[in-house]
């Protein structure tokens, strides 16, 4: 990959993808009713995490 193709590519990357911390996900993931969640999987840019919604 040239210069130029990599810049294209990063800016690609920087304008299309939203990034969220574990922290925030966790956050979320509590904000809409669910509870004892953890990340089971985790590969370059992808993660899964199980979780179980509260009561």
């Amino acid at each position: 990959m040239g210069e130029a193709e990599r810049a294209a590519f990063r800016a690609k990357i920087d304008e299309g993808i939203h990034w969220a911390s574990e922290a925030r996900i966790l956050e979320l993931l509590a904000g809409a009713g669910f509870e004892d969640t953890w990340r089971y999987y985790r590969a370059l840019l992808y993660g899964a995490w199980l979780s179980r919604r509260a009561g």
